[in-house]
This record gives C-alpha cells, sequence and structure tokens, in this order.
C-alpha cells in the first residue's frame, strides 16, 4: 500500500487490494493481488511479503523495516530469546519452527538459525513444512494461503498503515533474487543486494547504481503488472501506480554547486534540489537563476515549483541535565531571545515570497491535523521577557550576565556567565553558518555569549552518549520516515532513549507519549498530543526554527510533480509537455 500521492494521511492498495483492521489495531489483514510481479517476472504473493518482512528484521540491516520504531512492535527484541541466542526475529516465529517441524527452537539457538537460514535461503511456499511455519496463526507475520497476509503487533497501534506506505516500495524483494545472491543469515545484510537493487514491483527498475550512491540511474519498467499492453494504467487501480511516461531517469546525488549550476541552466537537468537548505539552498537562487540561459523566456518564479512544508525540524538542542540549560528559566530566556523573523528573512525568503513559516514543534505542519492541535503561539522574539526569565535564571543559578546597554541582571554576588558551549556537525552548509549567526546575535542581545565548535560525526555521536558528555546546546536537524508524532518524534524529542541532546528526563511526558503511542482512539490521542505540546513549550526545550518548504527548480516544460514529504517524488507520474515562449 501507498500514499494517495501528496496527502499522507490517505492511503491507496497497492500490492494488497484490500485490508481490514481489527482487534483494537492489533490484527492487520491484507488481501494480496494475484497478478503483482516483480520486474523479472517472478510472481508476488503473500508468501512472499512474509519472506521479505521476516528477512529484514533476521538479517538486521541498517535502515528499512528494522531500523523502523515500530518494528519493535513485531518483533522479540526484548525476550529471554533474542538477549541468549542474539536473533531478531518477528515474535511467535521460534514457536512457528517448532510446531512445524519438531525442533525445539526456543531452547536451541543454532538449531533456530539453522533452520532459519536454511529455510530463507532455499524459499519454497510449495514445501509443506514451510507453508505450516507461515500459517502459523500466533506469531507477528502470517501468511495463511497465497493471497492472505496478516500482521499481528504486540500492542495496539494505530498508524501501522501510515508506516508501511512510508516505506512503499522498500519491504518487499524477490526470494528468488535473494537466494541467488548469497541467500539469508542471521544478523548479516546481503553484501550483494548492498550495492545492486532488488528487482522492485514498481513501474521503474533500478538499472545501475553508482559508487557511493552517487548516481542512479531507473529504467521503465518493461514487463509492470499495473499496465496494459498499449501502456496504460489498469482499470480499477490507483492512480499513483500509472505506467512511468519517462523511459529513463538519472539521478545525481549531492553534486557539487557548479555542476548544479551548469546541469540545470543548460537544459542537462530538468529538477534540481528539494528543499531550500540543500546544496543549492535559498541563498544560492540568486547564482542558479544567472546561470540559467533561458532567463529571457522565463522568470525566477517560472521555474520553482513549491511542494509545501517538508518533514524536516531545525532546532537548538538544550541539554537539560547541564549547566545553564538544566534551568527551565535559562532556557526560556534562549527560546525567546531568538530572532525567528531573522530566520526567514535570511533564510526563507527570495524574490519577494517567503518559502517557509514560523514553526512550533515538535511535529511539522506537514502533519497536517498533527501538527499543534491547540494552536499555541508561534514561537516569536520577545526580548522583555527573555531578559525576565533569564534574571530568575540567574538568580536560581547564582550568575549575572551584562546587558549591551552595560546592566547587569541576575545574581551579582556569583560569577558572570562564562561563554554557553555549543557544538554543531561540521563542515557547515551556508544555510547552517546563518543559522548560527543568528543564535549568536539573538543570544548576545540578552547578554549571552556561547563558543560553537563543529565536529565530525563520530565525535558528535560520541559527545551526545550521555547527558553529562553533552554540552548545553547542539545545533541539529531531525527528519521523519513516516508521519507518526509519538514515535517518530515524542519518544525521541521528550526521552532520552534516542540520546537526541536535550536528555529529557520527565515523568510526566514520559507517561503521557507511553499511553498515547499505543491508543487505538484518534481522538484520545489527539487529546494527549495537545496536552503534550503545552507541556512542552513550557518546558522550553528546544529552539524551532521555521519550517521549510519542499522547493525545487524545475524546467517549464516538465510537469505532472507530486511531491510526498516521506516518499518524495511519483517519477512515474512526471512528463514533459511543449512550452511556447514569445
Amino acid at each position: 500500500m501507498g500514499y494517495n500521492g501528496t496527502d499522507a494521511f490517505q492511503y491507496l492498495p497497492v500490492e494488497a487490494s484490500s485490508w481490514s483492521v481489527t482487534n483494537n489495531s492489533q490484527t492487520y489483514t491484507f488481501q494480496i493481488r494475484p497478478d503483482v510481479y516483480f520486474a523479472n517476472g517472478y510472481n508476488v504473493t503473500a508468501y512472499t511479503i512474509w519472506f521479505s518482512y521476516v528477512r529484514e528484521i533476521y538479517t538486521n540491516p541498517p535502515s528499512g523495516v528494522a531500523s523502523s520504531n515500530w518494528n519493535y512492535l513485531t518483533a522479540n527484541y526484548n525476550d529471554w530469546f533474542a538477549a541468549t541466542c542474539g536473533n531478531a526475529e518477528p515474535w511467535g516465529l521460534v514457536n512457528a519452527i517448532q510446531a512445524a517441524s519438531g525442533i525445539q527452537a526456543g531452547t536451541n539457538c543454532k538449531a533456530d538459525s539453522n533452520f532459519l537460514n536454511n529455510m530463507l535461503s532455499n524459499f519454497d511456499p510449495t514445501n509443506a513444512t514451510q507453508q505450516a511455519v507461515m500459517a502459523y496463526s500466533h506469531q507477528a507475520y502470517i501468511a495463511p494461503n497465497a493471497t492472505t497476509f496478516i500482521i499481528r503487533t504486540v500492542q495496539p497501534y494505530g498508524l501501522l498503515l501510515s508506516d508501511i506506505a512510508g516505506f512503499s516500495g522498500s519491504h518487499t524483494v524477490d526470494p528468488v533474487f535473494v537466494d541467488a545472491h548469497g541467500g539469508v543469515a542471521n544478523n548479516t545484510a546481503c553484501a550483494f543486494c548492498q550495492t545492486n537493487a532488488n528487482p522492485g514491483t514498481g513501474p521503474y527498475y533500478i538499472k545501475s547504481v553508482a559508487s557511493g550512491l552517487s548516481e542512479l540511474i531507473l529504467q521503465k519498467s518493461p514487463h509492470y503488472w499495473a499496465s496494459t499492453a498499449s501502456g496504460q494504467l489498469k482499470p480499477g487501480l490507483p492512480w499513483t501506480l500509472a505506467p512511468a511516461k519517462i523511459a529513463v531517469i538519472d539521478i545525481k546525488y549531492a553534486p557539487p554547486v557548479t555542476v548544479v549550476y551548469h546541469d540545470f541552466g543548460t537544459n542537462a537537468a530538468q529538477l534540481s534540489g528539494a528543499a531550500v537548505a540543500g546544496s543549492i539552498g535559498i541563498g544560492q537562487w540568486g547564482d542558479m537563476y544567472s546561470a540559467y540561459q533561458y532567463k529571457q523566456y522565463f522568470n525566477s518564479a517560472q521555474l520553482l515549483y513549491d511542494a509545501g512544508p517538508g518533514d524536516f525540524a531545525n532546532y537548538l538542542g538544550m541539554n537539560s541535565q547541564m549547566f545553564p540549560t538544566n534551568i527551565t528559566a535559562f532556557r526560556e530566556a534562549v527560546y525567546y531571545s531568538m530572532n525567528y523573523t531573522a530566520f526567514i528573512q535570511t533564510q526563507l525568503y527570495f524574490n519577494g515570497k517567503e518559502y517557509g513559516s514560523p514553526m512550533l514543534g515538535p511535529a511539522q505542519p506537514s502533519m497536517g491535523a498533527l501538527y499543534n492541535p491547540g494552536n499555541l503561539p508561534l514561537p516569536a522574539q520577545n526580548l522583555p521577557l527573555a531578559m525576565k526569565y533569564l534574571a530568575q535564571a540567574g538568580d536560581e543559578g547564582h550568575f549575572y550576565v551584562v546587558l549591551p546597554n552595560g546592566t547587569s541582571i541576575g545574581d551579582t554576588s556569583g560569577p558572570q556567565l562564562s561563554p554557553v558551549k555549543m557544538i554543531y556537525v561540521a563542515p557547515l552548509t551556508p544555510f547552517q553558518q546563518t543559522q548560527i549567526e543568528i543564535y549568536q546575535a539573538s543570544m548576545a542581545s540578552i547578554g549571552i555569549s556561547f563558543a560553537s565548535q563543529g565536529v565530525t560525526a563520530g565525535v558528535y555521536d560520541a559527545d551526545i552518549a550521555t547527558p553529562s558528555t553533552t554540552p548545553p546546546l547542539v545545533n541539529i536537524a531531525w527528519g521523519l520516515d513516516y508521519p507518526d508524532p509519538w514515535l517518530q518524534q515524542m519518544v525521541c524529542f521528550y526521552e532520552t532513549g534516542c540520546h537526541l541532546p536535550s536528555w529529557i528526563n520527565n515523568s510526566t511526558l514520559t507517561a503521557l507519549i507511553g499511553g498515547a503511542a499505543f491508543n487505538p482512539n484518534s481522538q484520545e490521542q489527539l487529546a494527549a498530543l495537545k496536552q503534550l505540546y503545552v507541556d512542552a513549550l513550557a518546558g522550553a526545550f528546544y529552539v524551532w526554527q521555521p519550517y521549510q518548504d519542499n522547493v525545487m527548480w524545475v524546467q517549464p516544460y516538465v510537469k505532472g510533480i507530486y511531491w510526498n514529504p516521506y516518499t518524495f517524488y511519483y517519477y512515474n507520474l512526471i512528463y514533459y509537455a511543449p512550452v511556447t515562449v514569445p
């Protein structure tokens, strides 16, 4: 299944023709279409999907289902078997193996892994034992027949469909392809599959992948199951499954700025960029347009396509367990000192138009009704209030600061506040450099100075590993895989498990998040989200920067662009149309 185009909260049937949700949102039953095929001609069945889901958790790869939050609702990561054997498996699978084969897999780690390695590396849905394993009714993934696939979660989870759609296309792999290229082994990613793409079931297949994923070539699938013989979409199928209109898509990831200017400017590239803060940030848009060789015919507004809010949040995290950001009033002072207007004017403004807006995190505007459901005030600079909080923080923390006009506030019997340390991952982009300059100027307006330091990604990970090693201020961004505010954001932003820099240890927030994340009642979830926004704003753990629209440069003859912030482009819907110039 997949999203309904740009709408991430409506779903369309893809490999499944329909689905049902029962058992208090713990059982999801999918009816699999009988006529879905991989690009290599092999048929997709419920058995194929069972193989794919089990394999992805069992091999424990660095991305995909096994790296998403919801896999903890279907896997056995915390039970005795996982701790003893080190095997990540869907819950109940070990019992399915015992029931179908007689092997005492639950008490014999080697027997369990040997059986699964052999089954998944020699996958044969016609084998009676393998069928019995897949049909076993008390496990996470069940395939009782070739057209029915069932997911059973260990807790109620109302957003599973959104999660699946967010990973649309990455779930289903061809067992024949996998088994022909090394098979399956527990806790071992397929080395061949890391650089050679699975055939896939979509309108394109991946023809080639350049070293370091710098370039990807998509080729129109010649045997696309959703296409008629004449190349049209088969009747009754969702519009997002339309056959590809452009035969080859050449995607270059993060090329040098000069290459981007040249390729788009000379019409070698038809589409460039998907954010205002990317390699071609909004600060480079003037240069981008200057390099365009057809500007006598088209102004910049005719080339810019604004797809709306993205799924990234840029923020300044404040360590709630490190002085001085462990003082709530200090964090509130920083929050209200920020010149949010400057962020927009310097980072999100081009030729008279704003490509973003103030954002109150943690959810992004792309989440629709889940964003700021209580309609709380958006972040805005308020220097008198910031100074009031800072004076309060100084009294509490026994320090003082000197305002630009020479006035001291806080506890003047204590020491003057030293520069506050802030880290960021180097090297800085021009966008990030502007962020830090705004931080510095904003905090200086209330007498706070900070010492910023660029670090490598490895040093950054080590620094934020514990509250005591995390600096008071950390500049970072956070992106989503799917629109689940609870397991994708709140559990990380307002707890400690994800090692985000604020290190919030608040029992009230933890209980609120834990209760709401697995509550299938959407209205009760929304009420909990409203309360969390109130509590989070009061804690002032983050400075939320304005959100950025997903903006791309598009040649005037390119049409049919649909952008989803979680699955990106629908390449199959893009087409060319003649354009008349004066």
